[in-house]
């Protein structure tokens, strides 16, 4: 009988950085990944392939080290991770201990007064390292980095008489002190009641020799205490065969007046009465073997479903103070997870319960953390179908009015924000694409941009022509601005006399084709992919979004205005609209189903209103 003590260290992930440590079953993982920018999915990327290396591993029928070392190959060939890449994987079967290191990685062993490194990964490589465990052996399994920040000669002096849980403790500050976040660690001891005597700290054995024959602990002396247990063994298994050979005498014994049926029945039915007893305690025995095998098959497969998605939920708790909006995606994932799960496990059982307690764990959190990002006061304020207008397809609230333009006919409404008409315009223009207004004009995107006077309701085309792949218009300072998806993406054009000019004084791409844009000094714009970018005086400014746990989707929209705090995002994807403070904050999100629906939208941050178009209708909802 084998027991292992364990503690882990596992130091707080960053936007380029994120590492796990984590076991179970026997598996011992250490895993770490570090990007070169910060744009990519790290967590995403680290947990898919942490996922992938334990499919692999318990899907394997025979664990021995090159079955172990080809499972980690295998994860690593089917899951891309864009980044610096640190796995070490351990496992104890019998007292044999295997190691397989991707990239830098290494194993310190700690035996007696002995301490040394007995397995190192190299960079670029998987090597595989096995080797024989002794009585009270400490293994810590590193991440490269965290082998580098303490290095053995440092960490040895940690490891004199203390328990693993106190090395953790006293490893765990230098640790998190100006952590990388690449840094993680797994801490065992190794527990047997069969002592061997122990072999001087050496390197374990590589990936040649996996035979128990090849892993050497030391040379066994015929008197030794290891001797000794295997003798006291043999007597108790010489005992428990006398104890299978009375057991009929035992059970005849126990017979009320055994002697008096032994006269009456003989000596043949005696024997039959004896073998019905034997059958009788046979069946219970097997019932109960049965029942308790199902219970140990039940058990070990919550461990192997739920043990990994109670370690999310774990890291999902410790995001909550650092990035709230990834905690609750943690979280909705968890929730989704648990769902899937519970159908595995049969109902009224033990592990359907901490499945279902669990579950109602992680539906609090999603309801703390997901507290203001429901849709409220909404309400119809328009529908075009009863007005002469029959229909809207384009919104705007520059210049301080709710405009709506019917694309096809160029026809257009002011509104009230309860939705009262107050003003109709048209600017003749067919097949709109875009609108936008300052307080004295509107202008329509077509194959033209046509300019209408709000007052006296004249229409005007300011620009007879603008290049075919142009998707949206805006404007500011009298100036109009145009996104393109062509090699320009920006073009500007002045208030005196409209002549056009490239906006961009450097060479822009974008990772996807732009979708949508909008103008308060700087220009703002969104990638298909979900990325927003900010430029002003025709190049970029950094900025980045934190707190945000989901990008937005495809095909996203994005408003704001000169006196706005925020920028707004039409997420039709994700059926939210997000706000984002313009120093890159995310603040909130307001999810409705409707509007996955949603055509086009604009907000009037000053009344704290959103308003959308759904099915002809314009829709507003609070901020």
């Amino acid at each position: 009988m084998d027991n292992i003590l364990l503690s882990k260290i596992v130091a707080n992930p960053t936007d380029t950085t994120w590492s796990q440590a984590y076991s179970t079953l026997n598996f011992y993982l250490v895993l770490s990944i570090k990007a070169e920018t910060s744009d990519t999915e790290i967590a995403a990327s680290g947990k898919e392939l942490f996922e992938q290396i334990q499919r692999e591993y318990f899907a394997l029928d025979q664990k021995d080290l090159n079955s172990i070392k080809k499972s980690v190959e295998n994860a690593l060939e089917k899951v891309v991770v864009r980044g610096e890449v640190s796995v070490v994987l351990g496992t104890v079967k019998d007292d044999i201990l295997y190691l397989v290191i991707s990239n830098e990685g290494e194993v310190i062993l700690k035996r007696d007064d002995s301490i040394g490194a007995v397995a190192k990964g190299e960079v670029s490589k998987i090597t595989g390292f096995s080797g024989k465990l002794t009585d009270n052996d400490i293994i810590i399994i590193e991440t490269g980095d965290f082998a580098k920040k303490i290095p053995l000669s440092e960490l040895s002096k940690k490891l004199d008489h203390l328990s693993v849980t106190e090395i953790s403790e006293a490893l765990a500050p230098q640790i998190h002190e100006e952590a990388q976040g690449t840094e993680a660690s797994i801490i065992l001891q190794y527990k047997s009641l069969s002592k061997t005597v122990p072999a001087a700290v050496g390197v374990l054995e590589d990936a040649g020799g996996d035979t128990a024959e090849n892993h050497t602990a030391g040379k066994i002396d015929e008197n030794s205490e290891y001797n000794d247990t295997l003798n006291l063994d043999d007597e108790n298994q010489n005992k428990d065969e006398g104890n299978k050979k009375s057991f009929l005498a035992m059970v005849i014994g126990n017979i009320p007046n055994f002697k008096d049926l032994s006269k009456n029945f003989g000596r043949k039915k005696i024997i039959v009465v004896a073998i019905l007893l034997l059958i009788i305690v046979l069946v219970f025995s097997i019932l109960y073997q049965s029942t308790r095998q199902e219970q140990l098959k039940r058990e070990a497969l919550y461990v192997e479903l739920i043990g990994p998605i109670q370690k999310d939920y774990d890291e999902a708790i410790a995001l909550e103070s650092l990035n709230k909006g990834l905690a609750l995606s943690e979280f909705e994932s968890v929730k989704t997870r648990l769902d899937d799960a519970r159908s595995k496990f049969k109902e009224n059982s033990t592990q359907i319960k901490k499945v279902d307690e669990l579950i109602g764990m992680t539906e609090k959190k999603i309801g703390e953390l997901g507290s203001g990002s429901t849709v409220d006061n909404e309400k119809i304020i328009f529908d075009a179908s009863k007005n002469d207008i029959k229909r809207v397809d384009l919104l705007s609230f520059k210049g301080g009015n709710l405009l709506a333009l019917n694309k096809n006919t160029g026809d257009m409404v002011i509104l009230s924000s309860s939705g009262d008409i107050e003003s109709e315009l048209s600017s003749e223009v067919k097949n709109a694409k875009s609108i936008s207004s300052d307080k004295s004009f509107v202008y329509v995107l077509g194959d033209t941009i046509t300019r209408i006077d709000k007052n006296n309701k004249k229409s005007t085309e300011i620009i007879e022509k603008v290049p075919s792949q142009t998707i949206a218009v805006d404007t500011f300072l009298g100036n109009v601005y145009t996104l393109s998806t062509t090699n320009d993406y920006v073009n500007k054009y002045a208030s005196s006399g409209f002549s056009q000019s490239k906006y961009f004084t450097t060479s822009e791409t974008f990772s996807a084709n732009p979708t949508s844009f909008s103008i308060d000094g700087s220009i703002w714009i969104i990638d298909n992919d979900g990325q927003i970018r900010e430029f002003n005086k025709g190049s970029e400014k950094t900025f980045t979004i934190n707190g945000l746990a989901k990008k937005a989707g495809a095909n996203s929209q994005i408003y704001t205005d000169q006196d706005y705090s925020d920028i707004y995002v039409l997420d039709s994807s994700n059926s939210r609209i997000i706000s984002i403070s313009k120093d890159g904050t995310y603040k909130n999100q307001y999810v409705w189903k409707v509007l996955s629906s949603a055509s086009s939208f604009s907000v009037d941050e000053d009344s704290k209103k959103a308003f959308v178009i759904v099915d002809n209708k314009i829709h507003s909802f609070d901020l």
